[in-house]
């Protein structure tokens, strides 16, 4: 249990220094091509990123983590992964062609074409990525991860700049990835040089690829039904809104994700392996899954909603009222992130298991409602009415998820967790409710000077509230820290 504890710290240290690098790139290049490109640009690219998810069920994360869940018996396993990934990819790259063009050409977008086929281009280059990354994620070697994806998306996302500002357009997205996956392959061909790909298909019987084929089927339908709750909106939006309106709103999500990305990240890449090293011990897997859970709502809270008060302003200041309309977006997505981010904890939990079905039941639902919760938005046509219906669903769906998922895996002190997440929601809305209905308006205000006052207020009441109210949650949050400031001391 402590070694397992002391893999995520270190872990986590290094995802989050490498995601930090990553999403400051990510920041700069948004700064640019907020100048560089369009609303319409945006939209289109949103447009062609959501057919992308279409087909997301035969890409690189389901045969991920199935061979990270089968990590005792990966040598075995290897070859067929690598035979599976290609034939997926060559499914999926098909898939994505075929589609791009019909629905293309439907909605009046032929300029998605090129788009699509940039992207399977990069998708066939990088098929064997998810065998090399199943092999150094389960030997726990997150540092390696971490630099060699922080390497393949600073690459990309720097790239972006001086395409766009030469005149590629929604092209500008896109057309780095190709070099990109060439530079992941050769560092994990670095990293793992004794993962030899070879004439794989020569070892592989067709009775082991049906049962990995079998296997996976649950997580291929949990990325796909992943992808569709991420970018399914996109698509159904395309078809009842002007591509502009999906700019703005693809523009604000983009923004808050490059800065959500810096955790979920960290926790998509560790928790799940960490879990599938003491599955053995169901009480101790609960206990990491609780504490993790208890930091999530402690850490998670202050920091979006800080973030939610302030971005507006930020957005003002650096695009001088450009984007101003994603504003919204950006806020209300930023209050959702602390739930969102639970499902993905219940989620883990349940992949470290083997229990793909259930995985897979929580983001079918998930995608379902958010494609419903689109097509009320683009009906009320603005983009004000697509991020209300769209957050509406997310935080009902993820606190009657969390809820549930405590019952389901029998997980001791149920009540006791559900209250917790009560208790923060109670302190931070509150605070945001009460100051709303005192006439001060935060949420639509540009001008830092006037919103300085009542974020001030807002941090340190709600801090001490919820220090009060949460002091065993916030005292896993300092000891967390302390850790990482007693490692770095000794390392230094």
């Amino acid at each position: 249990m402590k070694s397992s504890s002391n893999s995520i710290l270190k872990g986590t240290i290094a995802f989050l220094s490498s995601s930090l690098i990553v999403r400051i790139t990510a920041v700069i290049s948004q700064f640019a091509l907020g100048w560089f490109l369009t609303k319409e640009d945006y939209g289109i690219y949103g447009i062609a990123l959501s057919l992308n998810g279409l087909v997301a069920c035969f890409q690189e994360n389901s045969i991920l983590k199935l061979l990270i869940q089968k990590a005792d018996y990966f040598d075995e396993w290897k070859d067929a992964g690598f035979s599976l990934s290609l034939i997926f990819t060559i499914l999926a790259s098909v898939l994505l062609i075929l589609g791009a063009y019909f629905y293309g050409y439907q909605i009046g977008q032929p300029a998605i074409l090129p788009i699509s086929i940039c992207v399977a281009l990069a998708m066939a280059i990088g098929f064997p990525v998810a065998v090399y990354r199943a092999r150094a994620t389960s030997d726990l070697r997150f540092s390696e991860v971490a630099g060699i994806e922080a390497t393949k998306n600073v690459f990309a996302q720097l790239m972006v700049i001086p395409l766009a500002a030469v005149g590629f357009g929604p092209m500008s997205f896109v057309l780095p990835r190709p070099f990109a996956r060439v530079i992941e392959i050769i560092c994990y061909r670095r990293c793992l040089p004794e993962l030899k790909i070879g004439c794989f298909w020569r070892n592989v019987t067709w009775s082991r690829l049906i049962k990995l084929v079998l296997d996976v089927r649950w997580l291929m339908l949990a990325s796909l039904m992943t992808a569709i709750a991420m970018q399914g909106d996109y698509f159904v939006l395309g078809m009842l809104v002007s591509s502009g309106t999906i700019g703005v709103y693809f523009f604000g999500f983009q923004l808050v994700s490059s800065f959500s990305a810096i955790f979920s990240s960290a926790m998509n890449s560790i928790l799940m392996p960490v879990l599938c090293s003491i599955k053995s011990d169901r009480s101790a897997q609960y206990d990491m899954y609780t504490k993790t859970y208890r930091f999530a709502l402690a850490l998670g809270f202050p920091l979006f909603y800080f973030a939610a008060l302030i971005i507006g302003p930020t957005i003002h200041f650096i695009w001088k009222g450009k984007w101003d309309e994603s504003i919204v977006v950006c806020q209300l997505l930023l209050l959702a992130l602390p739930l969102r981010f639970l499902l993905t904890l219940v989620r883990a939990l349940l992949e470290s298991q083997g229990r793909w079905r259930a995985a897979s039941l929580i983001v079918g639902l998930n995608a379902v409602g958010v494609l419903a919760a689109a097509c009320v938005g683009g009906l009320l046509g603005n983009v004000e009415g697509i991020v209300i219906s769209v957050v509406c669903w997310q935080v009902g769906y993820s606190i009657s998820g969390v809820i549930v998922s405590f019952i389901y895996l029998g997980i001791s002190d149920a009540w006791g967790n559900t209250k917790t997440m009560i208790r923060f929601i109670g302190i931070y809305v509150g605070l945001l409710l009460y100051l709303h209905f005192t006439g001060v308006e935060i949420f639509h205000e540009t001008t830092l000077s006037r919103v300085i006052f009542p974020l001030l207020f807002y941090v340190s009441v709600s801090s001490g509230l919820s220090y009060i109210c949460c002091r065993r949650e916030w005292l896993e949050v300092f000891s967390f820290l302390s850790n990482i400031y007693k490692r770095r001391q000794g390392g230094a």
